[in-house]
């Protein structure tokens, strides 16, 4: 910079110096002109009028270099200002964020040619100058925009308009498009430029990336809104909740169409609430917009047609950058049938699925509820049902648990307001009775037993009696604990079930043979005469007495298991089908089961299993054979079919006694123990049992 400059400085320095030494020569002269004419007294003119106009020669070439001086300093500043113009024009030009061009439109819209472009320009475009000058503004223009660019272009070549905006696409020469928003504007330079415009280009491939994200994100907001079950919505935090915006599954939740709660046009989503949970939910939502924290609240609504719905709401606080309240935005979900599902977990988890009655976990709660003074004495009352798991095996689970509901009826009808009774496990009750002493307990045993006594007068058809033993335990100080209590309800029920235990268990046998002797019109007198004959072969075995009191009961109970047959398969006039056989044959699983269940039968039930094995093995229901096959069974399978030859069947008659003795001495080693039979063929021989 200091070395451009001196050459300037200089000039400017000699150019003072020759207007110094003119004005020095002016001065020398006027002051010889003035000493010639004053003081000498010269008066003589005309001879020194060669030095007055040399004077005026110099004042005037003075002025003039001074004129000339005043414009090198105007043109000196005007080519500076000019050169910073063109500085700054360049600058901008070359680094502008946006493109800049600069194109001729000599020849018409569809003919626009490139002028100039800055570098900004060929980076959006993907062109240098070179390539553009090549092209037309419509060749890299995408197709569709043309038309409504040309709208555009042609008002502004007609003069309506000085510039214009457009967003439109451009190709590139890689095949990519970029989106931009260009300005067109004349190009003010002169009538010898007046055909050219000037294009300002904009990328805004982002923003627009952006606009289509927005908007799909806008349609996958209005499709997810739309299918949303819940009301989505954006209210005003004020009393009436003024709806801003509400989401089209209003109407499904509450009834109402949305535009009705917008700006609170036909009532307020307030209005719906529930009215115990309004101001509830106004402290709930105050709590949550103090702490900043999200909203969650199950409430009730009351919906067009009357309805109450339970709904639970999720949202949250808007805020603005000073920290106040803007708005309250979230949803709401109709759960009225999640309340019910819980509810019914509740009950389910309280209640025994069967009699409806509280069950195990409810009654130990409530327990320990009532063990304070304000309870006492409290009577833990507990109440079982004699021979249920044998009314189980003989007659299914359903009848089982339609005793168990019968027992639970009679039970709930002896029970005052404090009182509370549930089943515990299978037949097993519990009495929990409050404010109730000993005397008391007594009485509503007696009451209890009252009931199952006209229980059974009423069900005088039923294949059974109902029978109930009953402890109880009482709590009335703090010395003694819960479990002491329900320890001495334990106790007394076992010594109670000693007493009852057989008359209630023969109670029940009789039933049910009864019911099997009803199934089958020839059972009793079959046990009738199976007993005489399985007594004569144990006699002549020289079996002691108590084995013959096992076999004289097994004759009567070994068919037992029938009851669990079909009748249609037990009255079958003709051959059993391959089916029915099977099922037949679960006879002794069942009676096994039935005797097992029955502790005065339970040393037989091993014989009721085994009746039907062969010596061979090829019997039923495990294939044992010989000796593997207890005695007593062994003598009753040999009775039980000489029966069954000689005695009339429905689907056939009776065999003559020879040929039934004849078919035994064939079947022994094979189906009969060969002892017993010969032993049998030959009582059987010199003595006909009675019919």
């Amino acid at each position: 910079m200091g070395f451009q400059n001196r050459p300037k400085k200089l000039q400017i320095k000699r150019h003072e110096q020759s207007l110094f030494f003119i004005a020095f020569l002016i001065v020398v002269l006027l002051s010889a002109v003035y000493l010639r004419i004053f003081k000498n007294n010269y008066y003589n003119i005309t001879e020194f009028f060669p030095y007055i106009i040399m004077t005026i020669i110099l004042l005037l070439l003075l002025l003039v270099l001074c004129n000339l001086r005043q414009s090198q300093i105007h043109l000196r500043e005007k080519s500076k200002a000019l050169a910073m113009q063109e500085s700054l024009y360049r600058n901008v030009f070359e680094r502008a964020p946006i493109g800049i061009a600069l194109l001729d439109n000599r020849d018409g819209f569809l003919q626009e040619k490139f002028i100039s472009i800055n570098p900004m320009g060929e980076s959006i475009l993907g062109r240098d100058i070179a390539n553009l000058k090549t092209v037309r503004w419509p060749d890299i223009t995408h197709p569709d925009d043309l038309p409504a660019e040309l709208e555009h272009f042609q008002r502004f070549s007609r003069g309506e308009i000085d510039s214009y905006y457009y967003e439109k696409r451009y190709l590139r020469p890689d095949s990519s498009i970029i989106w931009v928003k260009v300005k067109i504007a004349d190009f003010s330079a002169g009538a010898f430029c007046d055909s050219m415009f000037l294009c300002l280009i904009e990328d805004i491939s982002e923003r627009k990336a952006s606009e289509a994200a927005l908007s799909e994100s806008e349609r996958s907001k209005a499709v997810f809104l739309s299918s949303l079950q819940g009301m989505a919505y954006r209210c005003l935090c004020d009393q009436q909740y003024t709806m801003e915006f509400v989401s089209e599954g209003c109407l499904a939740l509450t009834g109402y169409e949305p535009l009705s709660f917008i700006n609170n046009r036909d009532l307020s989503f307030g209005d719906i609430v529930a009215p115990e949970f309004k101001q509830w939910l106004r402290n709930e939502w105050d709590k949550a917009l103090t702490q900043r924290i999200i909203f969650r609240a199950d409430y009730e609504i009351v919906t067009k047609s009357g309805i109450r719905k339970w709904v639970q709401e999720h949202g949250q606080g808007v805020f603005d950058a000073d920290g106040n309240i803007e708005a309250l935005e979230g949803i709401i979900f109709d759960i009225t049938e999640q309340k019910k599902q819980k509810a019914q977990i509740v009950r389910l988890s309280e209640h025994d699925f069967l009699t409806g009655l509280y069950n195990r976990v409810y009654m130990n709660k409530k327990m320990k509820w009532f063990d304070q003074p304000g309870y006492w004495p409290l009577t833990i009352m507990i109440c079982d049902i004699d021979g249920l798991r044998m009314v189980n095996d003989a007659y299914g689970y359903d009848e089982g648990d339609r005793l168990i509901n019968e027992a639970g009826c009679l039970l709930q009808e002896i029970c005052q307001d404090n009182d509370v009774i549930g089943r515990l496990s299978g037949g097993e009750f519990m009495l929990l009775l409050p404010d109730t002493d000993n005397e008391t307990a007594r009485q509503i045993i007696q009451k209890i037993d009252d009931n199952v006594n006209r229980y059974n007068q009423a069900q005088k058809q039923s294949l059974y009696k109902m029978s109930l033993t009953i402890g109880y335990g009482i709590k009335d100080s703090y010395n003694q604990s819960l479990e002491e209590t329900l320890k001495t309800a334990d106790k007394y029920i076992k010594n109670r079930k000693l007493i009852n235990q057989n008359s209630a268990h023969s109670a029940i046998v009789s039933s049910i043979m009864a019911t099997l002797y009803a199934k089958s019109q020839e059972t009793e007198k079959h046990g009738q005469r199976l007993s005489s004959l399985c007594l004569m072969i144990g006699e002549h075995l020289g079996l002691e007495q108590k084995e013959l009191d096992d076999l004289q009961l097994l004759s009567i109970l070994h068919d037992i298991g029938k009851i669990g047959v079909d009748d249609s398969i037990l009255n079958k006039p003709g051959k059993l089908t391959e089916e029915e056989w099977v099922k037949m044959k679960q006879h002794p699983i069942i009676g096994h089961r039935i005797a097992m269940a029955t502790p005065q039968l339970e040393h037989i039930a091993e014989y009721i299993l085994y009746h039907h094995e062969h010596w061979d093995g090829a019997g039923y229901p495990q294939g044992k054979k010989g000796l593997e096959i207890p005695l007593l069974s062994r003598i009753l399978a040999l009775a039980d079919a000489f029966d069954a030859m000689t005695e009339d069947r429905l689907y056939r008659k009776a065999m003559p006694l020879e040929s039934a003795l004849e078919e035994i001495k064939i079947c022994a080693g094979i189906q009969f123990d060969p002892e017993i039979a010969q032993l049998f063929i030959e009582l059987i021989s010199n003595q006909q049992p009675e019919a």
